[in-house]
């Protein structure tokens, strides 16, 4: 009986003993905390985009040494160099002392545009001389020329008429190419006033200015006065074509061919009182030598 007791109580000790342990593990449990994997914290879109916009920059200044290494670096001498002819020539004419020179860098300028096919920018060029005040006959006499060559005649005529008038008017050349033009342009009384003093300047010896003193005789119908000139021209210079092949038509036909009226006959003598102006006026101021 005794026993029985003893084992209900050592039974009753061990059963509190497990509740006692089964009590303590459920309370150590609840104040452990579980081992649970972290949430993802929530980035505004705002702080994404300048974290963004920061690496991409960090990015782009890690690569810049590698576009830098692709750029030639490899010094330029001088002479490697391909200047504007144009802009070397401008700035030669403007550091260049003497007015001889520049002509002659004017004119290479001119010929550049030329040859380039840019006939507005040499007229131009040429414009831009002819408006200086500068003293200086053969430049202008040689500007008249390339105005000629460039189909400018009205530049042409003003650049010969500075020429002449800063030699006093004693430039037989410039005379001579001023009648061709002003008779080109059918002003018959200003081109015989510029080739008759073209001859007188050079007492008569002057082949081309009697060639075209000539022609415009012809032109004025008076074939007498055209023969004579064209005569005299052969005189002076045997090889004139111009002047043996004219002189051989009026001889051949009998006749000349004014320019936009009926042709006139021959005539035994100089017709110096029936053209009006031109004849009359070459008898009493040139006096043309025989």
């Amino acid at each position: 009986m005794l026993k029985l007791n003893r084992v209900s109580v050592l039974s009753s000790i061990v059963a509190l003993s497990v509740s006692v342990l089964a009590c303590w593990t459920s309370a150590v449990a609840q104040k452990t905390p579980v081992n649970r994997e972290p949430k993802p914290t929530s980035t505004s879109p705002a702080v994404t985009d300048k974290t963004r916009s920061r690496r991409v920059a960090e990015l782009s200044r890690d690569k810049t040494p590698a576009v830098a290494t692709a750029i030639d670096t490899t010094p330029e001498s001088p002479s490697s160099r391909v200047d504007d002819p144009v802009t070397t020539l401008r700035e030669q004419i403007a550091t260049v002392e003497t007015a001889a020179e520049r002509s002659r860098l004017r004119a290479q300028l001119v010929d550049y545009f030329v040859d380039a096919g840019k006939k507005s920018e040499a007229i131009a060029e040429l414009h831009s001389v002819l408006a200086e005040d500068l003293f200086d006959p053969t430049t202008f006499y040689n500007l008249g020329n390339r105005f000629v060559q460039l189909g400018d005649l009205e530049a042409a005529i003003s650049a010969y008429r500075i020429a002449i008038d800063q030699r006093n008017g004693n430039y037989s050349r410039a005379l001579n190419n001023l009648g061709a033009v002003l008779f080109q342009q059918r002003r018959l009384d200003e081109a015989f006033e510029a080739l008759t003093s073209a001859l007188r300047h050079e007492k008569f010896h002057y082949a081309e200015a009697s060639f075209n003193l000539g022609r415009l005789y012809a032109a004025r119908g008076e074939r007498n006065l055209a023969i004579r000139e064209w005569t005299r021209a052969l005189a002076v210079n045997p090889q004139h074509a111009g002047a043996a092949r004219a002189l051989a038509n009026a001889r051949s036909q009998g006749k000349v061919k004014v320019s936009g009226g009926p042709t006139q006959q021959p005539t035994s003598k100089a017709t110096s009182s029936s053209s009006g102006a031109v004849g009359s006026t070459t008898n009493s101021q040139t006096g043309p030598r025989p």
